[in-house]
């Protein structure tokens, strides 16, 4: 799965932003597998929504409305 190397990196981090780290990958940790890989895809790996697409068998549009309600998810459980 991509982006398992995250939970070590994140608990590492020091300082004022370790808890909102954590807050961050508990959420994505819980979203459903189709949008959590395209979220680790995205914004961890470095990955453009056509290589996504390209990856996981599926439309550019759909990774793109999955990365959307995935940030809508995130802005709701981290209160932004």
């Amino acid at each position: 799965m991509p982006g398992e190397a995250w939970p070590q990196r994140l608990a590492s981090c020091s300082g004022l932003y370790q808890e909102e780290y954590t807050e961050l990958w508990e959420s994505i940790s819980q979203m459903e597998q189709k949008f959590r890989e395209v979220v680790l895809l995205y914004y961890f790996e470095g990955f453009k929504t056509r290589e996504i697409a390209r990856l996981l068998n599926i439309q550019e549009g759909t990774v793109k409305s999955r990365l959307s309600r995935a940030r809508d998810k995130l802005k709701k459980d981290l209160k932004i």
